[in-house]
């Protein structure tokens, strides 16, 4: 019998957000602003997959309580479907003003493709007359985006599949390891650089473009599943809380390793035992075990979606101060919480509520 572990709002889970997308405003800043790499330290710790675990987590199981599709994705679109919006007008805004009309009006057919992509889960195609505007430019956080609606577009899915084959989470977890493997052991292999020449490829055919948008979702996985997992195992979910000391420790090792050189960061793959330990466990530690903090506004999809194109306003206007910009991401931020996002949860909050209520009070 499953034991589910029971989510109310005595923990620091906002809080994990909200650290979480920091951290990679940060390492942006510090990329695009002073021009110091990847940063190792900081490249360790990879956000996105912090807030795949926390998305498996707390998603999946509030889905399998209601169980109707529609609902399901009423909310995640409620959620998620704004910033996408409100980041597709700030691109459109900032192309114009640093490269002028000329580029829509010289392009009709393929800024319609563009705008559709934008729209939809298909950020990661750019048109080549907008290629090199893309991703690392403007709006890098809209790939996370993208694949989370993935995610969500497949729980219903794979909620179903469960019915025939009970193992479906962990034969796909696997699938993903595997998967991740694969590529990690080529030489060639280096994700920025297949981003950009995803990003950059001209071509349209349909395995290049499921190849191109897929290729985060299939990779990302695991994280996504483990939090699955670890939501209906109350046990194993219960052993990693209680042992914080063993997986500070796997972290510690994992980044002595790194900065050796005999286990560079760059290439460390995050399926590997140690740190795989360390990475879940400080995420659980930081929501589960810290002292409980007053509850903070969710500002973490704003901080994700803003801090790009603030921060290449600034580069334009030759602004390169990682406080500045990072100060502004949150002003912006908030802005578009409180007016914005809040506002367009409660107007539809009626729409999506669910059947029956649950032990999930906690919204992600």
């Amino acid at each position: 019998m499953r034991h589910i572990v029971a989510v109310g709002r005595d923990n620091n889970l906002g809080w994990l957000r909200l650290i979480i997308a920091t951290q990679v405003a940060v390492r942006h800043g510090l990329i695009h602003f002073y021009d110091l790499g990847s940063y190792d330290s900081l490249a360790f710790f990879r956000g996105t997959l912090f807030f795949f675990l926390v998305s498996g987590f707390l998603i999946y199981e509030s889905y399998l309580k209601d169980q109707d599709p529609w609902r399901f994705y009423q909310r995640r679109a409620i959620r998620l479907l704004p910033m996408v919006y409100l980041s597709t007008l700030a691109t459109i805004f900032i192309l114009l003003w640093f490269v002028g009309p000329s580029l829509f009006v010289d392009h009709p057919l393929q800024s319609l493709i563009w705008l559709f992509n934008q729209l939809t889960v298909l950020q990661k195609i750019w048109p080549p007359a907008f290629a090199e505007y893309g991703q690392s430019f403007i709006n890098g956080p809209l790939w996370f985006i993208s694949t989370i609606l993935i995610l969500y577009i497949c729980v219903p899915l794979i909620a179903r599949a469960e019915t025939y084959v009970p193992q479906t989470v962990p034969i796909l977890i696997v699938t993903s390891l595997l998967v991740s493997v694969a590529l990690s052991m080529r030489d060639e292999y280096d994700l920025i650089a297949l981003d950009r020449a995803v990003l950059t490829a001209k071509s349209f055919d349909a395995f290049s473009v499921a190849a191109k948008v897929l290729h985060p979702v299939v990779v990302s996985f695991w994280m996504f599943g483990l939090g699955i997992l670890l939501r209906r195992n109350a046990q194993v979910f219960i052993y990693f809380i209680n042992r914080p000391q063993y997986f500070v420790a796997a972290v510690a090792v994992s980044i002595a390793l790194s900065q050796t050189g005999f286990l560079p960061v760059d290439a460390l793959p995050p399926f590997h035992p140690l740190y795989f330990f360390g990475y879940v466990g400080l995420a659980l530690l930081i929501a589960f075990k810290t002292p409980r903090l007053p509850q903070v506004p969710d500002l973490s999809m704003g901080v994700f979606v803003w801090h790009m194109p603030i921060f290449k306003i600034l580069i334009y206007y030759e602004t390169n101060s990682l406080p500045v910009g990072i100060l502004l991401t949150f002003m912006v931020a908030a802005v578009s919480y409180r007016y914005i996002e809040r506002p367009i949860a409660r107007r539809f909050a009626w729409r999506s509520s669910p059947k029956q209520s649950g032990s999930i009070a906690h919204r992600v």
